[in-house]
């Protein structure tokens, strides 16, 4: 059922609002979900692809700053929020109808001393926040279709130089992307090859982690303890997502190896 059309501002597109199945989504110019309420559980990560972007806080459990790109109905912010009391969460969104859409709708808080949404273009952010994030996630889209001017070269240099050390960028593709590849090749570079690549189970989407850090390597059994005490604390299958990112990344000696990258379609052959 259809609940309304989001009043859209200017040129950009007004958000379509969807409810079935005790789901509240949001759309944006197409039938692709850009995010995903369950009325019942309103903490909780409805979509595969955002439960399968917060297996970055396996690499970083307390986050001091979170920064997101696009924000959708502020699933990720809300559950961020929820979970991390000492974090501090800045969106940025370019379409205030979609800004007023998630708080209207989708119980986005108001801006307060821990949440800062700002209406401008991510890229204009990003280059303007330097070492500000120690987790950045990019999930900014119309549809399907992905900013082409926040996945490439200039785009990948500025994630880099906003994240502080031992920062992490968590970014979602869609998996049938035909460009997906390239983007990949992009974000590794600008990484110095620390990526590791997420398919999510429903075959949807794709997640890209890159992190800033000197690091080749990452002990798999002190991945496994964190995925535990993540999974108690925020009551999300952290040990599912651990055994994907093992299955789909190269593994060695004990350890998780960042980089060089497979393309996605030899994704499935890896073997830990």
């Amino acid at each position: 059922m259809a609940l309304k059309n989001w009043l859209a501002s200017g040129r950009q597109l007004a958000p379509e609002i969807v409810e079935a199945n005790g789901v509240r989504s949001l759309h944006l110019g197409g039938g692709a979900i850009q995010s995903a309420l369950r009325l019942a559980a309103p903490e909780q990560l409805e979509l595969q692809y955002t439960r399968a972007m917060m297996a970055a806080l396996l690499f970083n459990a307390a986050p001091r700053r979170v920064l997101m790109i696009g924000l959708g109905g502020g699933s990720m912010a809300r559950f961020v929020l929820a979970g991390l009391p000492e974090t501090h969460f800045t969106a940025v969104e370019i379409n205030p109808s979609v800004v007023a859409a998630a708080r209207a709708l989708f119980g986005l808080p108001h801006d307060d001393e821990r949440l800062e949404v700002r209406v401008c273009d991510g890229l204009v952010h990003l280059e303007a926040h330097p070492r500000t994030a120690d987790l950045l996630l990019m999930d900014a889209f119309e549809n399907r279709t992905a900013p082409s001017h926040l996945r490439n070269e200039r785009a990948y240099t500025a994630a880099y130089a906003a994240l502080r050390n031992h920062g992490i960028l968590a970014q979602n593709f869609m998996a049938e992307d035909p460009s997906l590849e390239s983007c990949l090749a992009r974000m590794s570079a600008a990484f110095a090859g620390r990526v590791l690549l997420l398919p999510t189970t429903d075959g949807n989407n794709v997640i890209g982690f890159a992190l800033r850090t000197p690091a080749h390597h990452w002990p798999i059994e002190h991945l496994k303890t964190r995925a535990g005490d993540l999974a108690v604390r925020y009551l999300l299958d952290f040990p599912s997502l651990l055994k994907d990112l093992l299955t789909h990344n190269r593994c060695a000696n004990g350890d998780l190896l960042l980089g060089p990258l497979d393309t996605p379609d030899t994704l499935g052959d890896l073997t830990v």
